[in-house]
């Protein structure tokens, strides 16, 4: 019987879900070798279509964004890693910036932030910062480059690009006092440790509260909502980030937000449906709707076996390991 060369089993079996691929593990130990390799795991990681994870609270379950049905429910009992606490003498529980992979040495990276003085407000407080490696079990003091940033970090606003984490900074409160208000985004380099400033796009009138995210190409966008003079949500994407001249912002597309049915405060776009003209989004931490760029009229989505209150996240299934 004829045998297909291993380069052309890597590249068919590459193409598969996950959840084939953990089925044909137990083929032969050429392919259970094969799939355990770092080369075949980055691959299929690059090649893997973005998906909902779909948590109701109870279970969690993966669905397609191009159909939005046929949840696949996911095994919470799977194995975890438990993480340490970071080694400070501050009487302060660390706060979580952000979690990312090291696709160079195959490891994940958990960011910290830990209060070590402690002001009027957070405006006024001093931070420490800290690096953990999962499989290497090290925590990192971070301190260069950092100490411009110590002060009002809102961490519950990051998004993950790439290999790097971005959070939105206010100056501290000597530097606003200073004239030095204006809010930026700082990023972190998870693989090269390198640190990077930028500022906001500029806005034609004043948003509310800013949230960063990512979404439709995998760019950092800025969520920008406004309740005066009509209620609406702009979303800016960051472009040419590797470019010399530096990146830039654009509006990508305005939303409506109605006082009537369907009404939401906050939504981060997941898709847009070029046919149809749609943005899915995902609005008030609870529900997804479809928008109609063309109508501005929104339409809630109904997933089969899956409750209307929900909490949804962005990502990608992949054979990455902690």
């Amino acid at each position: 019987m004829a045998r297909l060369p291993l380069e052309m089993i890597n590249e068919i079996i590459c193409r598969l879900r996950v959840k084939d691929l953990l089925r044909y593990r137990s083929v032969c130990k050429e392919w259970c070798s094969l799939m355990d390799g770092p080369g075949f795991i980055r691959t299929h990681f690059k090649r893997s279509k973005p998906g909902i994870f779909i948590d109701d609270y109870f279970n969690l379950y993966w669905v397609d964004l191009d159909s939005l049905d046929s949840p696949i429910r996911l095994d919470k009992s799977e194995k975890y890693t438990k993480l340490p606490f970071n080694n400070t003498d501050s009487p302060y529980p660390p706060a979580v910036i952000g979690f990312g992979y090291d696709p160079f040495i195959n490891d994940h990276k958990l960011l910290t932030s830990t209060i070590i003085s402690r002001g009027k407000d957070m405006s006024d407080s001093l931070c420490e910062f800290q690096l953990y490696c999962v499989k290497a079990k090290t925590w990192e003091r971070l301190t260069q480059d950092f100490s411009d940033n110590f002060g009002y970090d809102d961490f519950g606003r990051h998004a993950l690009v790439s290999t790097s984490l971005y959070w939105l900074v206010m100056p501290r409160r000597q530097e606003a006092e200073h004239g030095s208000s204006t809010q930026f985004v700082f990023a972190f380099d998870l693989v090269t440790y390198k640190v990077s400033k930028f500022s906001l796009p500029n806005f034609e009138r004043e948003p509310e509260l800013c949230t960063l995210g990512v979404e439709l190409g995998g760019c950092l966008c800025l969520l920008c909502p406004y309740n005066e003079p009509e209620r609406s949500l702009d979303n800016w994407v960051m472009k040419d980030l590797e470019s010399s001249l530096g990146p830039t912002w654009a509006k990508q597309f305005s939303v409506a937000r109605s006082d009537g049915p369907g009404y939401f405060v906050y939504g981060v776009p997941l898709k847009y449906y070029k046919t149809t003209d749609q943005l899915l989004l995902y609005v008030d931490c609870e529900r997804l709707i479809l928008y109609d760029l063309r109508t501005k009229t929104t339409k809630d989505v109904k997933i089969p076996g899956i409750p209307e209150s929900v909490g949804a996240l962005l990502g990608v299934r992949s054979l990455v390991g902690i």
